[in-house]
């Protein structure tokens, strides 16, 4: 590549050309520049980028020559070193060598018949450039393909205010000028903007009415407030209600004509039959205007029939709610209704008002509406404190428990001893709280719980019963394995999971040890397979495989699913063998449990290809098949192409072939090629193409096998013939 560089140059530069210290010619300089680029990290890239700008003018140049049209190269590497010179002589202490990019660039711009390079190098002067290239900018606005990418230029580069100006003078390119204006903030262009609304279309008419909203004076005020009630102050092609909004919220921010904001938003906010949405954005030009003498308005606000109204102003009002004002909202709330306290608690609870904890926690045990109830209850449990704890304990077993339970669950604070005393109070109280009691593990609760097991109400027992897994701990193991070995139905299965969960937190080894001795103790030993599952060492595995053997197939076999490590595979691979002798038929659950745990493995591919081969060997049914057929693309070397390859005429699972055989030879490490392989793609595409009919899908397979076909070496160096130096090392023959 180094090579080919120099001979590109060499008829560009002298023999003469600048050098460096080390005596380079410019030619050597860029040529070495480009051999480490992408760079390895920042020192090379600083001084590959100070090198190359050092070169001069001339030696950018010859290096933004080098772009070719994307029919006849690729740019990749010189344009990198392009943006890198842009970028770097922008970088403070760079700055000296600015001029040589700039001047190069715009030199081979003037060279550059290719439109997307000249639009690439217009880019690079917007990144560096100043206002000295601006008549090199503005020579590119009469050309249709370019002139945006000029116009970005010009707004980008500081101090080109008087070259635009002179631009919008002249009248033409109004809809990127006005773009311009907007963005560089030139006032100056006012009177001509509004001028051309005059004889403006639509998109003209948007972009002049935005860029009005974000530089115009007083003049626009007139001009934008007539177009936004001509559209109906609502949202159009001449975005003309949204520019007359932006520039009232300008005002407001602006003493000079705040009022003048104040005034047209006064008569939005007054007029009854506009839209909710507008009334809310002339509240909030209000609150810009005013600060907290907008308060008024709120207040009215609040009586407003519509919540989409309440809500606006209570959003609106938020850069002024401190808790001074919160307290007075509550009030106003109060004597505006029900409607208007719901909203406020809402909000409250959405700000996490601590300072109205007090009146939130009234309004979870007041006389309310049901609604305001249910949002006292949310944001009880949001906002937190004592107050509202009790509050919302006092409502456990009520009609709104489900309500109160949500909101305890996810409580903002220390809720374990007043839920743990809610456990003394009357049989509803003690069903409500027990859920919560285990949702949030409180420990401190499991010898009442245990207690509340043997309870004459069947909500109560049953409730204490789901609530064992979130409290126990390791040490309730031998309590929690007597109870379950008398226990029957679903409540043998909660046991079940309180065990799981009193050991979980302990080590593998610890928890097998424990299992193991109440394994040895008892007859009842499926009792203990979910447990050895969650164990899921070797010595679980043993023991649930002999269970199989010599015990309760179905529950054995049942948790030897759940075991989570790639130890139990090969248990796995022995049940699902049908072969005389073995243990079972159970094939397609045991593979199919196998493959994601083989998957998920650190094994090497050569042992997961084994693993793959052998299922499909074991001829489970076809959609399991087909599910190891597809996982050979996640080893995509020459034996697993082999062998999908097998089953593209099988009217089963040739889908599943073709896609391992496109995905195989995508990712292989080493490139596939030669007759064999291209055979292959051929056929897959073929299958792919088949199915074009009913499945939109193949159309894509279709493609980018084509791609494939098309980039495939003549020879390539992994035949299917072939085996990789992992498969030779592995004893593939």
């Amino acid at each position: 590549m180094l090579t080919l560089i120099v001979a590109f140059l060499m008829p560009v530069l002298p023999l003469s050309a600048q050098g460096d210290a080390r005596h380079r010619t410019t030619t050597t300089i860029i040529a070495d520049g480009l051999a480490q680029l992408p760079a390895k990290d920042v020192s090379v890239f600083n001084t590959v980028m100070k090198e190359i700008a050092s070169t001069g003018a001339a030696g950018v140049q010859s290096l933004a020559d080098m772009l070719v049209p994307a029919t006849e190269g690729k740019n990749a590497t010189v344009e990198y070193a392009l943006a890198g010179l842009a970028a770097y002589v922008t970088d403070k202490g760079n700055t000296a060598l600015r001029k040589n990019v700039r001047e190069g660039v715009k030199a081979s711009l003037a060279k550059c018949t290719d439109n997307p390079n000249k639009a690439f190098l217009l880019s690079l002067l917007q990144q560096c450039g100043t206002v000295e290239d601006a008549p090199v900018l503005v020579s590119y606005l009469k050309d249709d393909y370019l002139k945006d990418f000029a116009m970005r230029a010009l707004i980008s580069i500081p101090g080109t205010d008087d070259v635009l100006l002179k631009l919008v003078s002249e009248g033409e390119n109004r809809t990127a000028l006005a773009y311009a204006v907007e963005k560089k903030q030139l006032a100056a262009a006012e009177p001509y903007l509004l001028l051309w609304l005059n004889d403006a279309d639509a998109p003209q008419t948007a972009a002049i009415n935005s860029a009005l909203s974000a530089m115009g004076t007083k003049a626009s005020l007139p001009v934008l407030a007539k177009a936004a009630k001509t559209v109906g102050y609502a949202g159009e092609a001449t975005n003309a209600y949204e520019s007359y909004m932006n520039l009232l919220k300008r005002f407001a921010a602006d003493p000079a004509v705040s009022k003048l904001a104040v005034k047209e938003a006064k008569t939005l906010w007054k007029n009854k039959n506009l839209a909710a949405n507008v009334h809310g954005a002339a509240f909030e030009v209000l609150v810009k205007a005013l600060g907290k003498d907008a308060l008024p308005y709120l207040y009215k606000d609040l009586k407003n029939p519509d919540i989409e109204v309440r809500n606006a102003a209570l959003l609106n009002i938020c850069p002024l709610a401190d808790d001074a004002v919160c307290a007075e909202i509550a009030k106003q709330a109060e004597k505006a209704g029900p409607f208007a306290v719901t909203d406020v608690l809402n909000w409250f609870g959405a700000r996490k008002q601590t300072s109205e904890a007090s009146w939130v926690a009234s309004h979870v045990t007041g006389e309310q509406t049901d609604a305001s109830r249910q949002a006292a209850i949310h944001a009880a449990g949001i906002i937190g404190g004592e107050e509202s704890l009790n509050a919302l304990v006092s409502l456990l077993g009520s009609r709104f428990n489900d309500d109160v339970t949500a909101s305890l669950s996810r409580f903002n604070g220390k809720a374990d001893d007043a839920l743990c005393a809610a456990l003394d109070n009357e049989a509803d109280v003690q069903a409500a709280v027990l859920p919560l009691i285990g949702k949030r593990r409180i420990a401190a609760a499991k010898g009442k719980v245990f207690e509340l097991l043997s309870s004459s109400n069947d909500a109560v027992s049953n409730a204490a019963y789901s609530a064992l897994s979130g409290v126990v701990r390791p040490e309730d193991f031998t309590l929690l394995a007597d109870l379950a070995e008398k226990a029957k139905d679903n409540k043998r299965t909660v046991l079940q999971n309180a065990m799981k969960s009193a050991i979980a937190t302990v080590p593998a080894d610890e928890q097998y040890k424990s299992v193991s001795e109440r394994l040895a103790k008892t007859t009842d030993k499926a009792l203990y397979y979910p447990l050895l599952a969650q164990v899921g060492n070797a010595d679980a595995i043993n023991a649930l495989m002999d269970g199989y053997k010599n015990g309760n197939a179905d529950a054995a076999f049942d948790a030897l699913l759940k075991v989570n490590n790639s130890n139990v595979v090969d248990r796995l691979f022995e049940i699902a063998d049908k072969k005389p002798g073995t243990y079972g038929l159970r094939t397609d659950a045991a593979l199919s449990r196998a493959l994601p745990l083989i998957n998920q493995s650190n094994y090497t591919s050569i042992r997961k290809f084994r693993y793959f081969n052998d299922a499909i060997d074991l001829n489970p049914s076809a959609s399991v098949r087909n599910q190891f057929i597809e996982a050979l693309g996640n080893v995509p070397m020459p034996s697993s192409l082999d062998l999908a390859a097998k089953y593209l005429d099988n009217a089963d699972s040739q889908v599943a072939a073709a896609t391992a055989v496109k995905t195989i030879v995508a990712k292989s490490a080493e490139p596939m090629g030669g007759d064999d392989v291209k055979a292959v793609l051929v056929k897959a595409q073929d299958v792919f193409r088949s199915k074009m009919a009913s499945d939109p899908d193949a159309g894509y397979a279709v493609d980018e096998i084509k791609g494939m076909i098309e980039k495939l070496p003549a020879a390539g160096t992994s035949l299917i013939s072939e085996l990789t130096p992992e498969e030779k090392k592995e004893g593939f023959v």
